[in-house]
C-alpha cells in the first residue's frame, strides 16, 4: 500500500512539472497590440505586445510562405480584438495560417552585430 501511495505521489509530481504552459491572449491586437514579431520557422512566430511581453505562436500546420514574408504579415484577431489560439496570421494577401497555440515566451535572442576586421 505504501509503495502504491509513493508511486501515485511521484506520478502526480512528474505530471505537474511537465504540464503545458497556459494559453495566452494579447489584448487589443486589433488596435496595435502586437508591436513586433520574429519568424522562427514555418510553424512558429514570436510576437511582442505593447507591454513588452513575448509570446510563442505555434501554427496548426505548415505555413510555407512564412519565412520569406516577414514584412507582409498581418494578424487576424477575434471579434473582441484579442489575439489567441483561435486567431490566425495572414501571410501576404493569400495564405491564412491558423494558430494551434499561443503561450508566453522568453524574448528571442538578440542578433549579434558583425564586427568588420580591417585587412592586414
Amino acid at each position: 500500500m505504501r509503495r502504491l501511495l509513493i508511486a501515485a505521489v511521484l506520478a502526480l509530481s512528474l505530471g505537474q512539472s511537465f504540464a503545458a504552459p497556459p494559453e495566452a491572449q494579447i489584448p487589443f491586437a486589433n488596435k496595435g497590440g502586437i508591436i513586433d514579431w520574429q519568424v522562427v520557422d514555418m510553424k512558429t512566430v514570436l510576437l511582442k505586445d505593447r507591454g513588452g511581453r513575448w509570446y510563442k505562436a505555434t501554427l496548426l500546420g505548415t505555413c510555407f510562405d512564412l519565412p520569406t514574408a516577414t514584412n507582409r504579415l498581418s494578424f487576424q484577431s477575434n471579434p473582441n480584438g484579442t489575439f489567441d489560439k483561435f486567431s490566425s496570421i495572414l501571410v501576404g494577401d493569400q495564405q491564412r495560417c491558423q494558430l494551434a497555440s499561443l503561450v508566453e515566451s522568453a524574448a528571442p535572442p538578440k542578433k549579434s552585430k558583425a564586427v568588420a576586421t580591417p585587412p592586414t
